[in-house]
């Protein structure tokens, strides 16, 4: 006998949410200090009993083949005779690559020596899809001096020159399911003689609805360019 009614059952630690291909197995195990033999599991607030393709055992829950009716929040709870404790909620998501939009021919205009946004049409990714862009010939999959991948999947070109014209295209890659897609639509660059002007504000192709969780860090993108470095305000 260890007692454990004498103690307070507590975390040592949070359980830990995953991201994983439709198809592996995943496990969790609950963050207990152990010996507690009363553990059970909770998904979205409902007990879970061992099934077919759900497996419990002492402090693990076992998920043998991961399908889309077993994501969402896990908690497991230990039980005592001093009450019962659940743990922070683990979010289990199944990984998956959307398609892009139907191809399209997407004309760009900069100025010289202005800055040039490039947007591309980012479909839906779990985990968040890694961006590249075909610059020059060239995939690019990391910001440079000179071309920035932005938060939002956008590609910012500072300090235009005529050597950045012509086509360009993005991919996206999903890091879990290793999946990659190339955009079926081309963005043609075309650059103009610069009117000297201190500031050219630069508006991106599309318009962005960003939706985030209370107390979560949320980045607005704006972009500007000129001869001078411009001062930019949100309004």
């Amino acid at each position: 006998m260890h007692g454990d009614a004498d103690v307070t059952p507590y975390f040592v630690s949070e359980l830990n949410s995953t991201v994983q291909k439709p198809g592996v197995p995943v496990t969790l195990s609950c963050p207990a200090e152990l010996p507690w033999s009363h553990i059970s599991w909770l998904f979205n607030g409902r007990l879970v009993e061992k099934t077919s393709d759900v497996d419990i055992q002492p402090g693990n829950l076992t998920i043998l083949s991961l399908g889309l009716h077993h994501a969402g929040r896990y908690q497991c709870m230990i039980n005592s005779s001093d009450g019962s404790i659940i743990s922070t909620p683990a979010n289990v998501s199944v990984a998956y690559l959307g398609d892009f939009d139907l191809a399209s021919r997407v004309n760009v205009e900069a100025e010289e020596g202005s800055t040039a946004i490039i947007t591309c049409g980012i479909p839906p990714s779990v985990p968040p899809a890694q961006i590249h862009y075909r610059v020059r010939g060239k995939w690019l999959d990391k910001s440079t001096d000179k071309y920035f991948i932005l938060p939002s999947g956008n590609l910012q070109i500072v300090n235009v020159t005529l050597e950045d014209r012509g086509p360009y295209r993005c991919a996206v890659y999903n890091p879990v399911t290793h999946e990659r897609k190339i955009s079926p639509s081309v963005y043609k660059l075309a650059v103009t003689g610069s009117s000297h002007s201190d500031f050219i504000p630069v508006q991106p192709v599309l318009t962005h609805h960003v939706s985030v969780h209370l107390n979560e860090t949320v980045t607005l993108e704006c972009a500007a360019g000129g001869v001078s470095a411009p001062h930019v305000s949100l309004v």
